[in-house]
Order: structure tokens, then C-alpha cells, then sequence
């Protein structure tokens, strides 16, 4: 609906926000509308980034917003450090951020597929306090 658009003081840019019909067989756990963070980058995403985009879900009072990070974001899962830990701090504001590297969306065969992507990272964020990676160290 909305694409690179920056707010009226010209010091934020969101890439994009999606609306969400909240269809039954697609994010009917997800509200209206979605932030989305786009970052194709040649090395991984560093905590930086990762605290900006939390905190314009924020000013936004958004809970979700999708990032998207082509070569994934800093930190290992086992210690939950670099940007993995802005994820985990985001949970004390109720913001959930779902990381989405360019493997992930190579893997994705059908709109299902993306949807039970979904549903297992915000698993593993309420389980884990961040989104793990299964056993891939970015």
C-alpha cells in the first residue's frame, strides 16, 4: 500500500507497508497492517539497523514488522548477541521482529510456505527471547 515513504519531518523512511486482510489460510494472527524493512546488504545486519527499525515499529505503535536482511543479521543464537539481541530487547516493548534472509525467500515454494515461516519464528521467539536460525550461524 505505502513504499518508501518518509514520515513529515523527513528523518524517518519506512521501505513498505503491506495491508493484511487477515485471511483464515494466511497472517489471520497478524493485525492490518505490516512494516516491512528491506536491507540488501553484502555482509549481515548489525544491531544498529535492526534498533532503528524497532524503534519506528514503535513511534508506529506496530507489534510485527518483518525484516528483511538478504545475508541475515549479526550475532549467534546461542548467545543472543549483536542484532539478535535487539530482538530479543524488543519483546520487553511487545514488538516482534521476523527476520527474513534471502535463503529463506528462496526456499518458499507457495504463499503456505511463507505463512508456517511465520508462525515458526514467532514460536521461536516466545520460546528462545530471539529468532534462532536452525543451527546456521550468520
Amino acid at each position: 500500500m505505502e513504499r518508501d515513504t518518509l514520515n513529515p519531518y523527513e528523518s524517518e523512511e519506512i521501505d513498505v507497508v503491506a495491508w493484511n486482510e487477515r485471511d483464515p489460510r494466511g497472517f489471520n494472527f497478524l493485525p492490518t497492517t505490516i512494516v516491512v524493512e528491506a536491507k540488501s546488504w553484502t555482509n549481515p545486519v548489525g544491531a544498529p539497523a535492526l534498533t532503528e527499525f524497532v524503534y519506528k515499529l514503535e513511534q508506529r505503535s506496530q507489534k510485527y514488522g518483518f525484516f528483511i536482511a538478504l545475508n541475515g543479521i549479526t550475532g549467534t543464537p546461542s548467545e543472543k548477541n549483536a542484532a539478535r539481541d535487539r530482538i530479543r530487547s524488543a519483546l520487553q516493548k511487545d514488538i516482534h521482529v521476523i527476520v527474513v534472509k534471502g535463503s529463506d525467500l528462496g526456499s518458499f515454494r507457495s504463499g503456505e510456505d511463507f505463512v508456517r515461516f511465520v508462525k515458526v519464528q514467532l514460536c521461536r521467539i516466545a520460546a528462545s527471547g530471539t529468532q534462532v536460525d536452525d543451527g546456521d550461524e550468520d
